[in-house]
């Protein structure tokens, strides 16, 4: 393990070999940029307690990052990516006498075909949606880190989220990805396909992930809803026969008994305290089917409110 001394002139050498990067070096910004969702886990919260990167870089290209790798490995430097903005731990702090790169440009190149997208890494899941929506496709899957995680991040800690009712966990919905080795002390370049590609949800140990690509969902209106049900049974009851009807086309359903639906304290006065609740998005065009299905098992609806009525209502 290096001293001190020795991790400080190993990054004074590769800033001194790439001084074109973009290189932050004041430890309260390094503090602030070596941090993620650690905090997420009493374990790890314990673990990383003070620790941080010696110096943070942000390449701007592909070219910048291979040589960024390629310069760690020759002053033998641990390089750890850092800020992703998934909350599943990956990303959990950089370990002292490490530089944190990172590679999170939102302006990244993103291509569509026959159904896919393929991007680089630091894109947010919801910029690609921007992009793929006017072309009749969208994301199967909604994390609860949408507008926040970049693709790379949820690629290597997230799982699943809103549309993994449909599609399963991230692995599903992977077509292949590229990525950054060092094997040998020289940076390199691997495209990996699906299956061989699906080591999803590995806590970092990926490697550096350039480029996801993904497979698509044909667009729907989505409408979201929080209906209300008196009986235990009769929540269940519905939200399973939702889940079961090959005609509804859904995207999320989420089975909360009593008191969970209490907590939500902004939504006092849409439902009585001690109701149980389902929460579902589901598409415009299954929405009578649904209100079938609520009024059969003795429910009511709550809210209603379209997508686009949603999105307006989150900060961007």
């Amino acid at each position: 393990m290096m001293t001190r001394e020795q991790r400080q002139q190993a990054v004074a050498l590769i800033q001194q070999a790439l001084p074109e990067l973009e290189w932050t070096l004041q430890p309260a910004k390094i503090k602030r940029l070596s941090r993620d969702f650690h905090w997420f886990s009493p374990v790890l919260n314990q673990q990383l307690e003070g620790k941080q990167a010696d110096a943070v870089v942000r390449p701007r290209d592909e070219e910048e990052l291979r040589q960024l790798v390629a310069a760690c490995v020759q002053q033998q430097a641990a390089a750890y990516p850092a800020r992703s903005g998934h909350r599943q731990l990956w990303p959990a702090g950089a370990p002292r006498g490490r530089s944190a790169g990172r590679y999170d440009r939102p302006e990244a190149d993103l291509r569509t075909q026959n159904g896919t997208v393929r991007a680089q890494a630091g894109i947010r899941p919801a910029e690609i949606e921007d992009a793929t929506r006017p072309t009749g496709w969208e994301l199967r899957c909604m994390p609860s880190t949408f507008r926040l995680a970049s693709l790379g991040g949820l690629y290597c800690g997230g799982f699943g989220g809103i549309g993994s009712i449909n599609y399963g966990p991230g692995g599903a919905r992977q077509c292949a990805q590229r990525q950054s080795d060092d094997r040998g002390g020289l940076a390199r370049v691997l495209t990996i396909p699906a299956p061989q590609a699906l080591l999803h949800h590995a806590y970092g140990s990926n490697g550096i992930i350039l480029e996801v690509e993904l497979a698509l969902a044909p667009v729907h209106r989505w409408i979201e809803r929080l209906d209300v049900f008196d009986d235990f049974a009769d929540a269940l009851n519905y939200a399973n026969e939702c889940l079961r009807s090959p005609g509804f086309v859904k995207r999320q359903l989420a089975l909360l008994a009593a008191p969970i639906p209490d907590y939500f304290s902004h939504l006092n006065g849409h439902y009585r305290a001690g109701q149980h609740a389902v929460i579902s998005v589901i598409a415009e065009e299954s929405e009578g089917l649904c209100h079938g299905l609520v009024l059969k098992h003795q429910g009511e609806n709550a809210i209603r409110q379209s997508g686009d009525e949603a999105g307006r209502a989150i900060p961007h």
